[in-house]
């Protein structure tokens, strides 16, 4: 949705004096006329106005920097979680030692990896979108993975998880960085200025919401 606000100004001419008194005008989504003559819309053509916008820029980075960044961030995470599980797991009290050291790098590798994975995407992405959304979905995914595996009680699926969920994440949570960038881009302030029919100029500002 688009609210737009004009003031068209009347045009000074030599010897004479203003051909009227100014116009204020607000429409929303777009203005169309305003007392029999026609206002440009918020994006008027460049030979006729003059946008600027208070927004970030309206193209995001290649959608490989966020992919490449979420990868390699993820992957380091995992390591350093499954290193810091390693570190803490030397005595496992009654259980099977290699059972114990298995469940610790599984949920200390699969958060650290998480964190990072989410953390490179939104960085690869220019921060244009939200950490916390991010974090949010690739935890969502990663617990629906797990969630699948537990119900499922079926060891085989293990291996073909540990693959699909890491690529789950990444898709799913490049996706959301990106689709919430797009969405603050389009909340903006542009400002133009555009000749009237009637000789007079039009000032106005428009925000998109």
């Amino acid at each position: 949705m688009v609210l737009t606000v004009a003031v068209a100004w009347p045009t000074l001419v030599a010897g004479q004096g203003p051909r009227a008194a100014p116009r204020l005008s607000v429409a929303t989504p777009m203005p169309s006329r305003v007392s029999g003559s026609s206002l440009y819309s918020a994006a008027p053509p460049a030979s006729s106005a003059i946008a600027a916008s208070s927004a970030a820029d309206s193209s995001q980075p290649w959608i490989g920097w966020p992919i490449i960044a979420g990868l390699g961030l993820g992957t380091a995470g995992w390591f350093v979680g499954a290193l810091l599980a390693l570190e803490i797991e030397k005595d496992c009290g009654d259980c099977g030692e290699d059972l114990c050291v298995l469940d610790e790098v599984i949920f200390l590798g699969a958060a650290t990896g998480t964190t990072g994975l989410a953390l490179g995407v939104h960085l690869g992405n220019g921060r244009r979108g939200n950490f916390a959304l991010d974090l949010l979905t690739a935890s969502g995914v990663w617990a629906t993975g797990f969630v699948l595996f537990v119900a499922s009680d079926n060891q085989d699926l293990a291996i073909p998880l540990a693959v699909l969920v890491p690529i789950g994440q990444l898709a799913a949570t490049t996706a959301v960085e990106r689709a919430k960038g797009r969405a603050k881009e389009r909340q903006r302030v542009g400002v133009f200025m555009a000749p009237q029919r009637d000789g007079r100029i039009a000032l106005g500002a428009s925000v998109s919401f």
